[in-house]
């Protein structure tokens, strides 16, 4: 069955690869394109509700297969394929990129992700976990995470399916206890969030390769009935994956906070310097924005204006020695406007004007 993964979907997926790279070539000049290049897989109607970093399935199952490999300027490329009955074109996107995602993300859905080749790396919680090959990782409803591209490769496929789906059938027919009680605990939100790890034997693989493939073409098509018929596929899943010593179920007692989201909060604000801003912090991480003062403060004794201006003025001391930037554009760079109020600052912090620091420092 793994040979009918690769003979049937990859090569369907790779074919939309190949096309799409051809397409942003003649539109773009460039195969791979920037975050802020690319448009949504899918119209407002099909994505709406991915929003604040909730995000949300269009219908009740979705399916992503992710191809990811790093080129020779040391920046990841992903090609996502979406299977559905959208022309090959707009299901397929092709992304590149040299920095992570800085915030974490949750779903309103059950996350399954298989590793089919290579590795995936991510941060889960107040973890970092790596996925081999043949390995199963099952995200609940409330389980903050990201993914690490730069350490990971190969091929992934990602299933969503919503709590509707997990209905009294689905449960009453799950063979392994510790795979119904993570599902049931989940759904009466009486435990922490958490992942189950599912190690897949032989005997498993064909199995579960098996499922993925029904269920990518039940997506492609949506004929009537897809729905159930992924549903039933998911469960066959679930049983080939019983193996009581081979699954691990990962708690979180507490999640993303204290040390955790102030790490997440600077590398935002760094990457950021120009529009950072406590809304646009509220917006990013969705807490309040008086949160956001009291975690600064507490991290590094400033407040939030402080934390910005002296950030700023690092980095504009460091653009000014190591770069030839006019002191307007570096101003412009930094979201400062006023020429009058950038140089005031910058001699009290320094004792000097930019220019007068650019010839002692260069």
């Amino acid at each position: 069955m793994g040979e009918k993964i690769q003979n049937n979907i990859l090569n369907k997926v790779e074919s939309a690869i190949e096309l799409v790279k051809k397409r942003n070539l003649r539109n773009f000049e460039n195969a791979f394109l920037s975050y802020e290049e690319t448009e949504p897989l899918y119209d407002d109607a099909q994505i709406q509700g991915i929003d604040n970093k909730i995000l949300r399935l269009p219908g009740n199952f979705f399916m992503s297969v992710e191809y990811c490999w790093h080129n020779a300027e040391n920046e990841y490329e992903l090609a996502y394929y979406v299977p559905s009955p959208l022309p090959d074109y707009k299901k397929c996107q092709l992304v590149r990129g040299n920095s992570e995602d800085d915030a974490f993300h949750r779903h309103d859905y059950y996350e399954l992700t298989y590793v089919y080749k290579g590795q995936r790396v991510m941060e889960v919680e107040d973890q970092e976990i790596l996925l081999n090959e043949n390995d199963v990782c099952v995200f609940d409803m409330k389980c903050a995470h990201l993914d690490i591209r730069k350490r990971s490769e190969g091929i992934a496929f990602y299933c969503g399916f919503t709590g509707k789906l997990m209905d009294s059938w689905f449960i009453n027919h799950i063979k392994s206890k510790a795979i119904k009680n993570f599902f049931l605990m989940n759904k009466e939100l009486k435990s922490d969030a958490g992942i189950l790890l599912l190690h897949m034997d032989e005997k498993a693989q064909p199995v579960l390769q098996k499922g993925l493939s029904d269920i990518f073409y039940e997506l492609e098509n949506e004929e009537l009935g897809y729905e159930k018929i992924a549903q039933i596929e998911m469960l066959r899943i679930m049983n080939a994956l019983q193996d009581e010593a081979r699954t691990t179920f990962v708690g979180f007692e507490e999640r993303l906070k204290g040390q955790k989201i102030y790490h997440a909060v600077a590398r935002y604000i760094s990457s950021n310097l120009a529009t950072a801003s406590l809304d646009a912090l509220a917006e990013q991480f969705h807490f309040q924005k008086d949160y956001f003062n009291r975690l600064i403060k507490k991290n590094t004794g400033l407040t939030f204006s402080e934390y910005v201006k002296s950030l700023r003025l690092d980095k504009a001391r460091n653009l000014l020695v190591n770069t030839q930037m006019r002191v307007s554009d570096i101003m412009m760079y930094l979201g400062y406007e006023q020429h009058a109020y950038f140089y005031k600052i910058f001699k009290e912090a320094t004792g000097m004007t930019p220019t007068e620091y650019r010839d002692v420092f260069k």
